[in-house]
C-alpha cells in the first residue's frame, strides 16, 4: 500500500493539501513517500551493484539519509512501516528490492536491486539535500 504514490505526486507542482506545514516545500507531506523519494533516489544516485549485500543500516545511514529531498527529516517511526525491516519488506514484495534476515543480528540485508522495475524507470532524480 502506497507504493508508487510518491513518484505519481512528485512531479506534481501541487504544495500539498490545505494546511501543510509549508507551501513553498514541494515535497510531499506523508513520511511514506518521502521515504520511498529516498530509497529511490539512493537506488538510482549513490548505490552500487557492487555494494550488495548492504545491512538496512548501512543502507540508512550512507544512502537514504543523504539521498533525501532538501528541507525533509526521516524517520522510518512516523511511517506506517515504523521499522526500517517492515519498510524494506514491502519494497522486496513489490519486486523492487530483495532481502534477507541475518541470522546472527537479525538486521534486515539488502541483497539486490531491481533497476528495471517501473518505480525506478518512472522516477526523475532531484538534487538531494546531503549532496
Amino acid at each position: 500500500a502506497g507504493l508508487g504514490t510518491a513518484v505519481a505526486g512528485a512531479s506534481s507542482s501541487e504544495a500539498g493539501p490545505a494546511g501543510s506545514s509549508s507551501s513553498s516545500n514541494p515535497w510531499p507531506d506523508d513520511m511514506d513517500q518521502l521515504l520511498e523519494l529516498a530509497l529511490l533516489q539512493a537506488i538510482v544516485k549513490s548505490l552500487k551493484d557492487v555494494d550488495l549485500p548492504l545491512s538496512s543500516s548501512v543502507l540508512w545511514a550512507q544512502h537514504i539519509t543523504a539521498s533525501r529531498p532538501p528541507g525533509t527529516l526521516l524517520d522510518v517511526k512516523k511511517s506506517s512501516h515504523k521499522k526500517m525491516s517492515k519498510f524494506l519488506q514491502a519494497y522486496s514484495k513489490a519486486g523492487l528490492i530483495s532481502t534477507r534476515e541475518d541470522k546472527h543480528s537479525g538486521d534486515t540485508i539488502l541483497t539486490a536491486v531491481n533497476r528495471s522495475h517501473a518505480l525506478l524507470t518512472d522516477f526523475r532524480p532531484y538534487k538531494a539535500a546531503a549532496a
